[in-house]
């Protein structure tokens, strides 16, 4: 799975979960910059970034948004 966390996140939970063979970015990402790099990731992972539609409709294989 290619994971996207448009905000920062503890480095550990990355590694466990590239442990587990997932491919992650991590990035600090606004609501206006997300549409842009969303496309090729099957999961979304949010804390404080707001997704809007435009990101939803720039999504080109998203199966999963979590916050």
């Amino acid at each position: 799975m290619r994971i996207l966390f448009a905000d920062p996140i503890d480095q550990g939970r990355v590694d466990r979960l590239q442990a587990e063979g997932h491919e992650c970015v991590v990035n600090d990402l606004t609501a206006h910059e997300l549409p842009a790099h969303i496309p090729g990731f099957t999961a979304l992972v949010v804390r404080s970034t707001r997704v809007t539609a435009d990101t939803v409709s720039a999504a080109d294989c998203l199966e999963l948004i979590v916050r």
